[in-house]
């Protein structure tokens, strides 16, 4: 019987955040709070945005 561990499998988003752990990351928005023009999440520590919701379609 084979021992070895599964490698999970890598994504971009797995690409992307592995950098920012341990980082301070928030989740904020943009315009008004009731009608946000967009909502990201952000890692403080390297000031930039890791994920915007103006990525996804509908």
């Amino acid at each position: 019987m084979d021992h070895e561990q599964a490698v999970p499998k890598r994504n971009w988003m797995w690409d992307k955040l592995l950098p920012h752990i341990g980082h301070d990351i928030v989740c904020i928005y943009y315009g008004d709070a009731d009608d946000p023009a967009d909502i990201c999440i952000e890692c403080e520590t390297c000031n930039c945005v890791l994920v915007s919701a103006e990525d996804f379609d509908t």
